[in-house]
């Protein structure tokens, strides 16, 4: 490690710690104040909006597995916007300085947590939004079972999470810089200066170890698996949407078609495994009507669609999407993350370079994983109707409860 420019320090004072702190503080001041403010702003829209989240969907819901998952994940999403951020900016700061070794290695395996327990859960939700839509006969996740694969998630990820305990730690390093000297006389020289510094990252003993490697092949194999298995499993559940949507048009058109004396329309209702819905198709003829009907359950309807179930398929496709939107946003900021971290154990010059063309870029790519736990809410009062509307009755109740609070005192 090298610093590049010029301190200017006395002779006879021997202050090294005061030193690293001053050239910290520069470093801090020249290179680290845009990823700063992008994490400052993450954190506080994570928190707030996550907390509202949490709070609308905990209170204002009934039970329901969208209800769990949407908790389960802000609950995640606020530790890591209101403590995980909060630390990495720390760590940007007192970057030569970092002496904990506790603190280091508590909240570098909560980091890890947060973020596999974030990933695994949404592939579990797609998963679920699968068999709902494309296997609706199937055994179907129910609310317990929900909260069963919630906490097998969180626990998955501390278990998988204890290596980088391990791993990391409060690491000494050599930090080089040039100093100018004065003496007695008005004339200076330069002299090479070594200081050591303290930065939480992995332990030298282990980043060139093959456990260091192995670990980080395993979180590459875990994250690049989810990823797969949520493309696969929306892919599926896309082509499931599309076709109940074909389906509804076919069905509002034939309602609305005359009927004719000499021809006389049958229906054969059927149920389309691949969507879960009861399907119309026409047919005719001259003699006695056939009928073939299959049903989904024993009170469905022979209509088609009734206005209830438009509804239904309403909400289960906006709640879909909105699940689709918050994965697909998830792993969009954490390419970024994975393919320069992969850059950096393949070719470091070439890091190096990357580096140096982007400056301050690269650590916002860095970090840009964070986006997952900070976006969600967002998505949710974007595409959920619902969730709106609780949280505006939420704040009503709040200001006629302040209101009457007042009255009384």
């Amino acid at each position: 490690m090298e610093f590049t420019e010029n301190i200017t320090v006395h002779e006879n004072g021997n202050h090294d710690w005061q030193r690293i702190s001053e050239l910290e503080y520069l470093k801090f001041v020249d290179e680290d104040i845009p990823v700063t403010v992008f994490l400052s702003l993450l954190s506080i829209i994570g928190s707030i909006g996550n907390a509202h989240a949490f709070l609308v969907y905990y209170l204002r819901y009934k039970p329901s597995n969208h209800r769990t998952f949407v908790v389960s994940l802000a609950a995640i999403d606020l530790i890591a916007s209101a403590i995980s951020i909060p630390f990495e900016i720390y760590d940007i700061r007192y970057s030569y300085t970092f002496t904990s070794s506790l603190a280091c290695k508590s909240f570098r395996t909560m980091n890890h947590v947060v973020i596999v327990a974030s990933g695994l859960l949404l592939g579990v939700i797609a998963v679920e939004r699968f068999r709902k839509a494309c296997q609706p006969l199937e055994t179907q996740l129910g609310p317990k079972g929900a909260i069963c694969a919630c906490v097998f998630s969180v626990v998955g990820s501390a278990i998988f999470s204890i290596p980088a305990f391990i791993l990391y730690d409060s690491t000494q390093e050599d930090l080089n810089i040039t100093v100018s000297v004065f003496g007695n006389t008005t004339t200076f020289e330069d002299k090479f200066s070594v200081l050591h510094v303290f930065d939480c990252q992995i332990a030298t003993k282990y980043s060139k170890s093959i456990f260091n490697k192995g670990y980080n092949g395993m979180f590459l194999l875990l994250s690049t698996s989810v990823f797969i298995l949520c493309i696969v499993m929306y892919s599926f559940v896309g082509k499931a949407l599309y076709k109940q949507t074909k389906f509804r048009m076919r069905a509002q058109s034939l309602k609305r078609r005359p009927s004719n004396s000499s021809l006389t329309s049958t229906t054969i209702t059927k149920l389309d495994k691949s969507t879960g819905y009861i399907q119309e198709e026409e047919s005719s003829s001259t003699g006695d009507r056939k009928r073939s009907i299959l049903r989904k359950s024993s009170s469905a309807s022979l209509n088609a669609i009734s206005p209830r179930n438009h509804r239904r398929m309403d909400r289960t496709r906006r709640i879909t999407l909105m699940f689709l939107v918050a994965t697909a946003v998830s792993y969009i900021g954490f390419v970024p993350n994975l393919v320069i971290l992969l850059i950096k154990s393949l070719n470091r010059k070439q890091y190096t370079k990357i580096s140096n063309t982007l400056g301050g870029g690269t650590d916002i790519l860095l970090r840009l994983y964070f986006l997952n736990n900070v976006t969600n809410p967002l998505v949710y009062c974007f595409l959920d109707e619902k969730f709106r509307t609780e949280l505006m009755m939420l704040y009503r109740k709040l200001a006629f409860w302040n209101k009457t609070h007042k009255r009384v005192y």
